[in-house]
């Protein structure tokens, strides 16, 4: 018997008494099953989970997990999940600067940064800002955005976790110099809206998961049974986009950014034109 399946379907209905419960009191809460409290205590005690989280948060965690076996994942999944290139730095593995540089976000403080540039040049004790950590889906990689310290140096810099050789907190951030890296932030953000046809809206979950790693926003208009998906994205990260809009095909429809539309415009028109009569294939064309 599939216990899992069977906690999914009472998890279903509890699921929602709890979202009611949220819309009345502000709070929620989410029922998670046996094989997900598993998994969960599997990722804890992976040795890289100490870098990530603090002896104190991770014991927390632990705790109401002691009555399950953590999940042991397959050699398949492993090798899947390693990263396509090697991301050890001088210094060790990227992911040790994560737990200062996730401290120095969420207590606005500077950093003291050396790293290395792409072209190998070697940066040592800079200081900054940081903004935001970020993975790009496009290099498969994380990265770092930090504003220098020192008005009138490079606005915001793109730093890949795996070139840093050492990061360390300093004093409390200039308040000015976080608005002033947010705004240039927004400046460089863009925003796709995707309208997903009626038709193929049994489909919705699998288009959601297409944009996941995208920050987005979706609206449902009942009136039209039509679900519009407002993706944002970076201007080097559009190129992507619009790989997974081709691979859903007819299921959803650009709605904006104009130049977007032209490009997918452009692409059927091209993939149409391998199919005239002079190809041996039928004659299509491209309504607007």
């Amino acid at each position: 018997m599939n216990t899992t399946f069977f906690e999914k379907v009472h998890n279903h209905e509890l699921r929602q008494a709890l979202i009611d419960y949220a819309e009345q009191n502000g709070n929620s809460l989410f029922p998670i099953t046996v094989q997900e409290k598993r998994w969960l205590k599997g990722i804890l005690l992976a040795p890289e989970a100490e870098h990530f989280l603090s002896p104190h948060i991770r014991d927390t965690l632990l705790e109401p997990l002691g009555g399950y076996e953590p999940l042991q994942a397959s050699r398949q999944v492993l090798e899947k999940g390693k990263p396509h290139h090697d991301l050890a730095p001088a210094s060790g593995t990227w992911y040790e600067h994560i737990r200062t540089l996730r401290q120095a976000l969420a207590e606005r403080r500077g950093i003291r940064l050396s790293y290395r540039t792409q072209a190998g040049l070697a940066m040592t004790d800079c200081e900054g800002i940081a903004y935001r950590l970020e993975v790009s889906t496009v290099r498969r990689e994380w990265y770092l955005l930090w504003l220098p310290q020192e008005p009138g140096e490079q606005p915001i810099i793109s730093t890949p976790l795996s070139l840093q050789d050492n990061v360390s907190l300093s004093s409390a951030c200039d308040e000015r110099r976080l608005e002033e890296i947010r705004t240039l932030f927004q400046q460089k953000r863009r925003q796709a809206q995707i309208q997903i046809v009626p038709e193929y809206n049994g489909e919705r979950r699998r288009i959601f998961y297409m944009f996941s790693c995208f920050e987005k926003e979706v609206a449902y208009e009942k009136d039209t049974d039509t679900y519009t998906i407002h993706v944002y994205y970076l201007e080097d990260e559009k190129e992507y986009i619009l790989s997974r809009i081709r691979f859903l095909g007819k299921r959803i429809r650009v709605f904006a950014p104009e130049d977007m539309r032209v490009r997918m415009r452009d692409t059927a028109t091209r993939a149409l034109a391998r199919y005239t009569e002079e190809t041996g294939g039928v004659d299509l064309c491209v309504s607007e």
